[in-house]
């Protein structure tokens, strides 16, 4: 599996490449996409500072690939 962080920033957005691989079981799977001390940091400041994020996944399994794109939630006082 693949994934892509987007952090909304400035100047910049902060994009981070993560991978995982899970195994199925009962054609289901968890995959925990392990964060960084540094991108941790940096998706804790875009939440204290109200700017966005969001993530891009896409796994395989055999020969089908499935997308995701989700916009992360803000806090409800941003």
């Amino acid at each position: 599996m693949k994934a892509r962080l987007v952090v909304d920033g400035y100047p910049d957005d902060f994009i981070f490449n993560l991978t995982d691989s899970a195994r199925l079981r009962n054609r289901e799977g968890v995959a925990h996409l392990r964060l960084s001390a540094r991108q941790l940091e940096v998706l804790d400041f875009a939440i204290k500072s109200c700017r966005g994020a969001s993530i891009s996944i896409s796994a395989t399994v055999g020969k089908r690939t499935g997308h995701l794109n989700a916009t992360l939630k803000r806090p409800a006082d941003c």
